[in-house]
């Protein structure tokens, strides 16, 4: 600004007071008027009453210009040991800001920075009592108030105390909602979701995450890590389907993001665990680094899930090993649990202790205690537990009389690629079927809700043998003799499944992944069920149309975009030009078409 030099004092304090409360942004340019104007104390105060908007580099030629006369000053001794903290001095940074504390306005900020100052430290225990005391002096609804509650938060939630992280986040939240801070409160309600998530609290932890998620959809910042945990979060729920999608999504925002994609890639391999592509998720566990600049909850993170591959293979003794070398936490005395290591009373004390309510109802499962474990189950459905096949081998038979467990056994069957089902957390492929047409009658049952006549069934599958209703009734008994209990069922002249089904071809309309898209549909069974396959093959087909002109209008978008900046490109308009008629949107391509002309006549 030319004018700095000749302006008055009064008209700098104006300017400067104007600049500051125009835009955040603008606090540099209000400062550097009051120092032109030589009026370097009100220039402190400004700094230390608005420092989260003040850049590094203003906040140090704001310390460079002050004399030494001003440097007594409680606001330069704020603002010098928030500098020095930044910088990594953390001895002179503790003695500037205890300096600072004797100035009664810069008391809560200077205990807030203090416990920035232990938790690099390695003192989080002191940062939680600086954050407490920052807290108790901040007044109502003051960003202040909502990064000491914020901070507090995740303390809390690193300590494994779910239920004060989640108090603080929530008034985190509420408070950076109220100031206008929308990324600081999408910040503390991915806290408040995690906590939530850890208490086994999954619908609200989900409502949090996707609040959280749009805040920062509408910003154009979004995290990889929160689909991260909103993938673990179905998974715990048993929505398979809905897990993927949420990983997918997060790898896409992953890039360059080394930390994210490793526990994108954990989750990932997970996933294929209850999926039964066993192979895959082992070589995603593979591909990971294991040298040293992984983060210790990482390996901690992958090493569970290798350990839940090593019992879902049977090899108790690697199982343990690996579980052995990790620290203690509910998800390792879960593990203990289901492999007889520890006792299923003291996973419930544990579990109850920590307010943890997934743990708590395997630990009320694995006990018998079918009626006390059935709110928990009614309310967050986690439907994980009944993917497991150590826990499965000991509810599936409950769950042949027992009609409300019967719902959380679900039949996975993949149709895309190489046939194969899970149950009860197990995998199956054709050849755990006696005959072919067996697995063809479980994939027509799982097609619909109601069932199937006996009769249609028996012309569809047997047309030509002379003793149709005994081929159905073999097939029947050898389906339910696979999986180990009554999951076919023929009543009235009716044949239905007793468990619930899911089947990924009935999801074809939302599938985004195109090698997914691109597989075979029941190769091994399209001569049997020929007319399901046709039916299949035309909703993928328009499935493939559907995200060819989604992709088709993205790319127009972006072109429209790039020629408002450039007009002259003209290899792009042409390229717009086909892309409009590719998507029948004739008029606009001649709008463009005559613009080329103009264009080229030039």
């Amino acid at each position: 600004m030319a004018i700095r030099g000749t302006i008055s004092s009064q008209e700098a304090r104006q300017i400067a007071s104007c600049l500051a409360k125009a835009h955040r942004e603008a606090l540099g340019e209000a400062i550097a008027t009051l120092i032109e104007a030589g009026l370097i104390e009100e220039a402190l105060t400004l700094g230390a009453q608005w420092t989260d908007n003040l850049k590094r580099s203003d906040l140090e030629r704001l310390l460079w210009a002050v004399p030494e006369a001003l440097k007594d000053h409680p606001a330069y001794a704020y603002l010098a040991g928030r500098l020095a903290r930044q910088s990594g001095h953390l001895a002179l940074a503790t003695e500037l800001l205890q300096k600072a504390q004797v100035y009664e306005p810069l008391k809560a900020a200077s205990w807030f920075e203090l416990g920035l100052v232990w938790l690099r430290a390695q003192t989080p225990a002191k940062a939680k009592e600086a954050w407490e005391e920052a807290l108790r002096l901040s007044p109502g609804f003051s960003l202040l108030r909502g990064k000491a509650a914020h901070n507090l938060a995740g303390y809390y939630l690193s300590e494994g105390v779910f239920s004060s992280a989640e108090q603080y986040a929530e008034e985190a939240a509420k408070t950076f909602q109220v100031l206008a801070y929308p990324e600081l409160e999408a910040e503390s309600l991915h806290i408040r979701a995690l906590s939530l998530h850890s208490q086994g609290r999954l619908t609200e932890a989900e409502q949090n995450y996707q609040k959280a998620m749009r805040i920062l959809a509408e910003l154009g910042k979004p995290r990889s890590l929160l689909f991260n945990n909103l993938a673990e979060l179905y998974i715990l729920r048993g929505e398979l389907d809905e897990a993927r999608k949420a990983l997918d999504t997060g790898y896409q925002f992953a890039t360059g993001d080394p930390r994210a994609m490793g526990y994108l890639k954990v989750n990932h391999a997970w996933l294929c665990l209850l999926s039964g592509t066993i192979e895959e998720g082992e070589n995603i566990l593979r591909s990971m680094s294991t040298g040293g600049s992984e983060e210790e909850e990482l390996k901690n993170e992958r090493a569970l899930v290798m350990a839940r591959f090593a019992r879902y293979r049977g090899d108790r003794e690697e199982a343990l090993t690996l579980l052995g070398d990790l620290p203690p936490s509910l998800a390792r005395t879960m593990e203990l649990t289901l492999l007889k290591e520890a006792d299923p009373r003291s996973l419930e004390e544990e579990a109850s202790k920590q307010g943890s309510l997934l743990e708590l109802t395997a630990s009320l499962l694995l006990q018998g205690k079918i009626e006390e474990a059935y709110p928990f189950l009614e309310r967050e459905n986690f439907g994980v537990l009944f993917l497991d096949p150590d826990l499965a081998d000991y509810l599936l038979p409950l769950s042949s009389w027992d009609e409300r467990l019967r719902r959380f056994f679900r039949i996975h069957i993949y149709g895309l690629g190489t046939f194969r089902i899970t149950f009860a957390g197990r995998r199956y492929d054709l050849g755990s079927f006696p005959t072919r047409k067996a697995a063809a009658l479980l994939v027509l049952l799982s097609l619909t809700r109601e069932g199937f006549p006996s009769a249609s069934l028996e012309e569809k599958l047997w047309p030509e043998v002379d003793n149709p209703k005994g081929n159905l009734a073999t097939a029947v008994y050898h389906i339910n003799r696979t999986f180990g209990t009554r999951v076919v069922e023929v009543r009235k002249g009716v044949v239905f499944l007793r468990y619930p089904a899911s089947v990924d071809l009935l999801t074809l309309d939302s599938i985004t992944d195109l090698p997914s898209l691109s597989k075979p549909i029941l190769p091994e069974l399209k001569d049997i069920l020929p007319d399901e396959v046709l039916l299949f093959e035309a909703k993928r087909q328009r499935r493939f149309e559907t995200l060819s002109r989604e992709e088709a209008a993205r790319v127009a978008s972006y072109l429209e975009s790039l020629l408002s900046q450039e007009p002259f490109a003209l290899e792009e308009r042409m390229r717009l030009i086909a892309l409009y008629e590719e998507l029948g949107q004739k008029h606009i391509a001649e709008l463009h078409r005559k613009r080329l002309d103009q264009l080229l006549k030039r």
